[in-house]
């Protein structure tokens, strides 16, 4: 009888030792979802402050726009109100997400969307999916559904075993946000959401893509398809949408290997949706490398001359023309 009453009593003790350990991870997973999103150093977290907004324009991409358009010269010709959008390392599942999540707080009238050659493949981001900045966000349905679609059971982990975000990505948030709220880190990014960077160009990439022989991309389904969701997403909230293809440096064109391929998917996407498609592999500024930081990214200088064609571009094409 008192083995039974002991283990009943083991029992007991672990149990509340269990609940009480529970409480204290939620309880400090609550207070890093508090803090966290309050890091406006992050982009994403500085894109979800922004609410009940209307922008005449807004760009969406990956780094090529990130670092490669220059807000000012845009709303010299077209609009008072426009938005960088666009982030560093992100392919379109991430960018998806970041749209539809913008989009159900603020409101736009055009969208201008950046796109590569890399964005439809795989192999284009050595990290596809930056998944821990969104986990701040999780308990949002956009969100959730989002992260559920592109890492199954692990997304359901993350919501529901309190504090496993914040332990699985502990060097990257969390704590990390915390130390940055305490220095008062700054954005790296302008305030209209533009990094440009003074860097020169970088000859080793180059040459590296020369001595592989090229490269030669692989369709992905999946990529292509959150694109198209990122078309749908506009068309359904009324957004006028211009393409662009991003200028890259002359020389990279004839290295990858499978190029048309993939640029005629976007051809094929645009004459379906009925929104202009830009494209710059002619522009003289693809070759002037003194424009560039590498191959496919351009320098302060090049997104000051191309935000200038850019802008040029799109009211033609909203005009009617080429």
């Amino acid at each position: 009888m008192e083995r039974f009453k002991s283990a009943r009593g083991m029992i007991r003790d672990g149990a509340i030792f269990t609940l009480c350990f529970v409480a204290v991870l939620s309880l400090e997973g609550a207070v890093f979802d508090h803090l966290a999103v309050r890091d406006r150093s992050d982009k994403i977290n500085w894109i979800a402050s922004l609410t009940d907004r209307h922008y005449d324009l807004i760009v969406v991409g990956s780094s090529s726009a990130y670092v490669g358009v220059d807000v000012p010269t845009l709303q010299r010709h077209l609009g008072d109100e426009v938005l960088n959008l666009a982030l560093n390392g992100t392919a379109y599942p991430e960018q998806s997400l970041v749209l539809e999540s913008f989009l159900s707080r603020n409101s736009a009238d055009r969208a201008l969307i950046e796109v590569d050659v890399w964005g439809l493949t795989y192999s284009g981001y050595s990290y596809p999916y930056n998944e821990y900045k969104h986990l701040p966000y999780i308990d949002d349905p956009i969100t959730y559904e989002n992260l559920r679609v592109n890492f199954g059971s692990r997304a359901f982990a993350w919501r529901y075993v309190p504090f496993l975000r914040y332990a699985e990505f502990n060097t990257e948030i969390g704590w990390p946000n915390l130390v940055n709220l305490a220095r008062g880190k700054n954005p790296p990014f302008d305030r209209y959401g533009s990094e440009l960077s003074d860097r020169e160009f970088n000859e080793s990439e180059l040459e590296s893509t020369r001595k592989t022989g090229g490269i030669r991309y692989q369709l992905n389904p999946t990529r292509l398809a959150y694109f198209r969701r990122m078309l749908e997403l506009c068309r359904e909230r009324g957004i006028e949408v211009i393409l662009y293809l991003t200028p890259e440096y002359f020389e990279i064109y004839e290295l990858q290997k499978n190029r048309d391929a993939l640029v005629q998917e976007y051809e094929r996407l645009a004459t379906r949706y009925g929104y202009p498609f830009l494209r710059f592999e002619t522009d003289e500024l693809c070759r002037r490398k003194e424009l560039f930081y590498n191959t496919s990214h351009l320098n302060r200088k090049g997104a000051l001359r191309f935000s200038e064609r850019l802008s040029i571009r799109v009211l033609e094409s909203l005009n009617g023309g080429a």
